[in-house]
């Protein structure tokens, strides 16, 4: 069991562009093949709804800029780099107002 457990450990570490290099060596050492990086991201992807529940937690408190939205995501997600989160925030931005969660009016973004 705890072989197992280090395993899943070092391929989450070789998920993180961080610490890849080390992590692959460590895995190769112990004969575990590295995992697939899903479509070459270097970035890892944000959990099931996380990114709409971090977004409408973000504007739970009243309306935001988008850069106040994404630094409220990105004390969340500290292992993803500002530009990537604002590159992937504006595009579920305009998906949730497509979908009637949030509105914006200007540069503001607030719920519905």
């Amino acid at each position: 069991m705890q072989d197992k457990t280090i395993n899943n450990a070092l391929r989450q570490l070789y998920l993180s562009a961080e610490y890849r290099e080390l992590a692959g060596a460590l895995l190769e050492l112990r004969g575990v093949a590295p995992p697939r990086l899903v479509s070459g991201l270097r970035y890892p992807a944000f959990a099931r709804n996380e990114q709409r529940r971090l977004i409408l937690d973000a504007l739970r408190d009243g309306p935001k800029l988008g850069g106040e939205i994404v630094e409220y995501v990105a004390a969340h997600r500290p292992d993803m780099p500002r530009h990537v989160l604002q590159n992937r925030l504006a595009a579920k931005m305009w998906k949730l107002k497509q979908r009637g969660y949030v509105r914006r009016d200007g540069r503001v973004w607030g719920l519905t």
